[in-house]
């Protein structure tokens, strides 16, 4: 898949963190009309492994994965990202969970920004248009 649209310019990078499959799709078709390149972490592990390897835009983490807890892998990103590069990767929580000590552990923790579960197209837009439409 190019990392280009048909106007040559730049498509954005998105990974999703997130164990369930019925979620996973849902996060997919909420960002079909994105114009992005998506990949898929089914756990934490797996989610750090492709940070590594990859240079994201914008991350969409599952707060409750079967390994490690959604927080702790985005402390170790963040651990990453202090290469003197000065970029952060906006980190956008999805969670079920909605009270606002949740909401507020995630922020502590690194993460940008916080959405309810499921993700909608309607929420998918509003976060890509919040960190992505100014690059």
């Amino acid at each position: 898949m190019s990392l280009y649209n048909e106007q040559g310019m730049h498509k954005h990078k998105i990974l999703v963190v997130e164990d369930l499959e019925v979620a996973q799709k849902a996060a997919v078709s909420a960002l079909a009309d994105c114009n992005c390149e998506i990949d898929i972490a089914e756990n934490g592990q797996e989610a750090i492994s492709l940070f590594q390897q990859n240079k994201y835009d914008l991350i969409f983490m599952d707060v409750g994965l079967p390994d490690l807890h959604g927080l702790t892998v985005v402390e170790r990103i963040r651990e990453l990202e202090q290469d003197g590069s000065g970029r952060k990767t906006p980190i956008i929580a999805l969670t079920q969970h909605t009270q606002k000590e949740y909401q507020d552990a995630a922020l502590e923790y690194g993460m940008n920004d916080f959405l309810a579960k499921p993700i909608t197209e309607k929420k998918a837009k509003r976060v890509l248009d919040k960190y992505l439409r100014k690059s």
